[in-house]
């Protein structure tokens, strides 16, 4: 389960991602949770422990993108963000899913790969006598992705039934500003397929459902 050395560490990372932020709005979210940060992260823990803890409602974005949809991002609240990074920490430390992380064809949302480790693979494989390439580009992929197959993938190596039901519910989304978004609503996952795209959950449950 998450406790408070995982929460600690949790809010380093979300801190450390939301000072590099564009979002001034997430600056500011970070600045003012690091005011008072241990006695917020006190409470989070205690909610935890009584099982008390509730996701807030998150804020959707459209992202324009020139002839294309807009991107449906969503942004959580700072305890939102840190227990959803908590509870990917704690996942990445299975063996079955560290397993998964390494294999050596997948490089997004995985530690220590990136484009570059990409790039560099493919001139491996180029030099090694390989000629051809397979391009594929799967479209809304995390919007789509069945949750269920992921929940069921978790259980059948992890024991904690509490730990799954909160990994479950840090996966939904539900939004705050529907009534703003209208009709482009419908981009974000609100049911029960999808994962958020800025959750810290999205490419873990990408890669988890590639291999399953």
């Amino acid at each position: 389960m998450v406790r408070g050395a995982a929460l600690y560490e949790a809010w380093r990372k979300v801190r450390e991602n939301g000072q590099k932020s564009v979002s001034l709005e997430t600056q500011n979210a970070v600045r003012e949770f690091e005011g008072s940060a241990p006695k917020h992260l006190r409470r989070i823990d205690r909610h935890l422990r009584l099982e008390t803890f509730h996701f807030t409602p998150q804020i959707g974005i459209l992202k324009k993108r020139p002839g294309k949809k807009p991107r449906p991002l969503v942004v959580g609240a700072i305890p939102n963000r840190i227990v959803q990074r908590a509870i990917l920490d704690v996942l990445q430390a299975i063996p079955a899913i560290d397993a998964i992380l390494k294999t050596p064809s997948s490089f997004g949302g995985i530690k220590g790969r990136d484009r570059k480790e990409a790039i560099a693979a493919a001139c491996r494989s180029i030099q090694a006598g390989g000629r051809h390439f397979i391009r594929s580009d799967i479209r809304d992929f995390f919007t789509k992705i069945p949750r269920q197959i992921v929940l069921d993938f978790l259980a059948r190596h992890v024991q904690d039934a509490k730990f799954l039901d909160l990994a479950k519910r840090a996966m939904e989304t539900t939004l705050e500003n529907l009534d703003e978004l209208g009709e482009d609503a419908i981009l974000f996952p609100l049911g029960l397929e999808g994962v958020a795209q800025g959750s810290p959950l999205s490419p873990l449950m990408g890669n988890i459902l590639l291999v399953n």
